[in-house]
């Protein structure tokens, strides 16, 4: 098929510039394209790990694997939740879940790059986009999602240059008053 034939020759043709190219300089969407990267979150925790044993011969990263009630609780404590309750231990433990039922979709619209980030458990994180991809944003909801679930929660956010922490503060703020007042007051 023609359509076949074009999409591996653009196919080849990418593979040949990410061998000439540094890292640094390949633009992130075409990186992803050229990993040919899976978009769900079960892929990505199967890549992140496959890549930490590839690399390093075990798993490096501690994490829980991406937010999910399951991989948190054991079946028979969740068991005993139903409805409403398992939608707020859901809220509990996924950003991203959370932010779609509580803030405004002028604010917040998921983007699957974004729901990666947000729902990997591991307590570091590196992230190679672009700019304008939403890393400060994902940060702001981070924040106010865990000071919202956790008593005491403090943050401290620290950035090479004034303008990067005044973004994310000023979208936290966003994420504030976005949100519906008489559950959070």
């Amino acid at each position: 098929m023609v359509g076949d034939s074009v999409y591996k020759e653009h196919k080849a043709q990418l593979e040949e510039k990410m061998k000439k190219t540094k890292l640094s300089e390949i633009p992130w969407l075409e990186y992803l394209e050229w990993k040919n990267y899976d978009q769900t979150l079960e892929g990505m925790c199967k890549s992140c790990r496959a890549d930490q044993i590839a690399k390093y011969g075990e798993i490096t990263i501690q994490c829980t694997g991406y937010a999910k009630l399951e991989h948190i609780y054991d079946e028979d404590l969740l068991d005993n939740f139903q409805g409403q309750e398992l939608e707020m231990l859901k809220d509990l433990i996924d950003p991203v879940h959370w932010a779609k039922f509580n803030i405004s979709p002028k604010v917040f619209t998921e983007r699957w790059y974004q729901s990666q980030l947000l729902s990997c458990t591991a307590n570091r994180k590196v992230v190679r986009c672009g700019r304008r991809a939403g890393k400060s944003f994902s940060i702001a909801l981070r924040v106010v999602h865990n000071s919202l679930m956790n008593s005491d929660f403090k943050t401290l956010i620290v950035c090479p240059a004034e303008v990067q922490t005044q973004e994310i503060y000023e979208a936290m703020i966003a994420i504030i008053n976005h949100l519906d007042m008489e559950k959070y007051g």
